[in-house]
């Protein structure tokens, strides 16, 4: 929750404090009332007025933080742009991810959060990627194409663009050489090899261009629930506590909000109906969708279809 307004002094530090709250929001969504539900000084006499208050404050997080929070008027909402480096500054942080070691992490730490613990002095916070960021740090930089076995066994040989996160994995952006196309490769399922380096650079230094003026808005946007454009539902499912875990570390935005009858009901927007569907019937007998009733009418639509029923 954001400090109270009489507690937060000066414009820029008010500024501080909101940037540090749309940058907290797992959603990219943000509605003007989102924002004055949290910050009473935004909920003016109307709601133009607010809006350029608002805006006002947003300019000087872009001027003096260099972050870019975007309105959307088709949409109604905001939006902060993520962070853009250049090619020397992505190759800075890899490498620094490559020879910095972090202690004093709880053994039950995720090993692809960042910034999601501390040691117990409360002096460092955790910065933890997968193994496999290291190799890929000079290919990327030198842009250098590289091979690697990927999911079953299938050979791949790729140009390595950026490494992002997507949804709640890490992810390899590269162009694949067999067809062409620029494809999202999942880092855990890059195939560890016995004795040697997941990834084999090959081929001559600047085999490959990487636009640096790309928009990068979205573009680890994997998960149909950060991307979709259905119109948002709150949904509620409920599970046994073992299925949550493994439901809220595949599913965007999902999180545990109460039990009931030993189950975990887990709470989580939707924002791809057809998606979110599919995900449901890929755990089977093990969930069941309680609300809204919107998406259960869906979902009951959808099994009679599959099983021929009227």
């Amino acid at each position: 929750m954001p400090t109270a307004p009489d507690e937060r002094g000066s414009a820029l530090e008010r500024t501080l404090i909101l940037a540090e709250w749309f940058a907290s929001r797992r959603s990219n969504q943000t509605t003007l009332q989102d924002v004055a539900d949290n910050f009473p000084e935004y909920a003016g006499s109307d709601t133009e007025t607010s809006r350029k208050m608002l805006g006002r404050d947003l300019k000087l997080i872009e001027e003096e933080l260099q972050i870019e929070i975007q309105w959307d008027d088709s949409n109604n909402f905001y939006s902060a742009k993520p962070p853009v480096f250049t090619r020397d500054e992505r190759a800075s942080l890899l490498r620094a991810v490559g020879t910095v070691r972090v202690d004093g992490i709880a053994e039950d730490a995720d090993e692809t959060e960042i910034g999601h613990a501390r040691d117990q002095s409360a002096a460092q916070i955790a910065v933890r990627l997968p193994r496999i960021v290291a190799e890929l740090n000079a290919p990327i930089h030198d842009r250098k194409i590289v091979e690697f076995w990927y999911k079953k066994g299938e050979h791949r040989r790729v140009e390595p663009h950026r490494i992002g996160r997507g949804g709640v994995a890490w992810y390899l952006l590269a162009r694949d050489k067999k067809d062409g196309d620029i494809k999202h490769f999942r880092l855990d399922r890059i195939l560890e090899v016995p004795g040697a380096p997941a990834i084999v650079a090959v081929g001559e230094v600047g085999a490959f261009e990487v636009p640096d003026n790309r928009d990068l808005l979205g573009e680890f946007d994997v998960d149909p629930n950060e991307w979709g454009r259905d119109a948002p539902l709150e949904a509620e499912v409920a599970m046994s506590r073992d299925i949550a875990t493994i439901f809220c570390n595949t599913v965007v935005g999902a999180r545990i909000s109460s039990e009931q009858g030993g189950n975990a009901i887990v709470s989580v927007t939707v924002r791809h109906y057809v998606a979110f569907l599919n995900r449901l019937l890929s755990f089977g007998s093990h969930v069941r969708l309680e609300n809204p009733p919107e998406l259960v009418e869906m979902l009951i639509s959808s099994l009679k279809q599959m099983s021929g029923a009227k």
